[in-house]
């Protein structure tokens, strides 16, 4: 898997006991993006994937 520059940006962010919600067009690899983020944790999460039409 290639890491873009923005999953090192949105790693810094994570963990600190807030939520974060990552939002943008279709298809531009948001869930992908945050399942290659948790599965690398060994921390437990609740990841909820909603679409909003």
């Amino acid at each position: 898997m290639i890491i873009r520059r923005v999953q090192n940006e949105k790693e810094a962010r994570l963990f600190k006991g807030k939520a974060i919600l990552l939002f943008g067009p279709r298809q531009t690899g948001k869930s992908t993006l945050i399942h290659a983020i948790l599965s690398a944790q060994e921390k437990s999460f609740l990841y909820l994937n909603v679409v909003l039409a």
